[in-house]
């Protein structure tokens, strides 16, 4: 979306077009470091339709566990049971150190993971045990408590949905320039990239970021001014 800036001074409207304001998708975040958080562990399987686990294992380190058993009383007599125990010892390590929760998953047009309001518990989990257990951890470092840890897995999540979803915007300001033409002999008007910034989950959050930098550049040019309000053209 393009915007032009309408300024008012004493309830007029400047005449401004020094600057336009362009809000658009920032495109694949997979890739950029941005996202990676190295006290946030995430353990998601694969899934039929998105390739979640790759794109974690970029910006995150998976926990890597396997609870996808029938039932606790039948494991002692599986061939499995020494795996079993193993994943039982890791998951262990995993809780002295992380705050860990469950994950839901909510697929309709666009996806969504939550925190489950069931509970996780050593070895065990209160899930479907015909799917795969999805889990985060939060390294207790970082958190005052049970409470906090889960604040700051919910913001974790949210940034993820957004990136999932293509809800990832950028912003930038490009500043008009004049030049004269000597193949067409006359003057000619172009816009260059003046200022930006991208890696914005939310929509008018990224528009209030753009208005603040364009807020700098009056400023700094000495334009005075009463009210700003950017014009979707």
């Amino acid at each position: 979306m393009n915007y032009t800036i309408e300024l008012k001074n004493n309830g007029k409207i400047i005449d401004f077009d020094k600057l336009q304001v362009r809000i658009d998708y920032a495109g694949d975040f997979t890739e950029w470091d941005d996202f990676k958080n190295e006290n946030i562990k995430i353990d998601i399987r694969e899934h039929r339709r998105y390739n979640f686990e790759h794109d974690f294992w970029l910006n995150h380190e998976i926990l890597d566990l396997d609870f996808t058993w029938e039932s606790e009383e039948d494991l002692e007599y599986d061939s499995d049971y020494e795996q079993y125990k193993e994943e039982i010892a890791k998951y262990k390590k995993i809780q002295e150190e992380y705050y860990v929760f469950g994950l839901d998953f909510f697929e309709h047009t666009t996806i969504h993971f939550s925190l489950t309001a069931r509970r996780v518990y050593l070895g065990y989990y209160e899930f479907d045990r015909t799917r795969d257990v999805w889990i985060i951890a939060v390294k207790k470092d970082i958190a005052k408590d049970e409470k906090d840890a889960m604040d700051i897995a919910e913001k974790e999540l949210e940034m993820y949905n957004s990136r999932c979803n293509g809800w990832i915007y950028q912003y930038s300001l490009d500043e008009k320039e004049e030049y004269f033409s000597k193949d067409l002999h006359k003057k000619l008007t172009q816009y260059e990239y003046y200022d930006g910034c991208t890696g914005f989950i939310d929509f008018e959050r990224c528009k209030e970021d753009a208005m603040d930098s364009v807020k700098c550049y009056l400023n700094s040019n000495g334009i005075e001014y009463d009210s700003l309000e950017l014009v979707e053209n």
